[in-house]
């Protein structure tokens, strides 16, 4: 999952152009990208070839936590990445309660 990291000041726009590109080349298999603020990563993935079923984006934690709950497997590994403004780390929390 990666979301927003708006600690990165002028340099966010390119930052998560090269996240989401790094993604891509290291052939995650489904990247989720979380919140609007996170558009331009997204479209960085898309940008670099991951699209259909490999690369999704979703307006907001209660979205992604329903989407991730009808992905995930046992054995699946999920990766959080954002700031901490974003919060997205609450989301990993409430996936490793769920799953667990």
């Amino acid at each position: 999952m990666l979301g927003a990291m708006t600690e990165l000041g002028d340099a966010a726009g390119e930052e998560h152009d090269r996240i989401g590109l790094l993604a891509v080349r290291l052939n995650i298999q489904r990247i989720v990208v979380v919140g609007a603020e996170a558009r331009r990563l997204y479209l960085a993935v898309v940008g670099e070839g991951s699209w259909d079923s490999e690369a999704v984006h979703l307006p907001d934690q209660d979205a992604a936590f329903e989407y991730l709950k009808g992905e995930l497997r046992e054995g699946d590994r999920v990766l959080v990445k954002s700031s901490n403004a974003v919060g997205l780390r609450h989301l990993g929390d409430r996936l490793g309660e769920w799953f667990s």
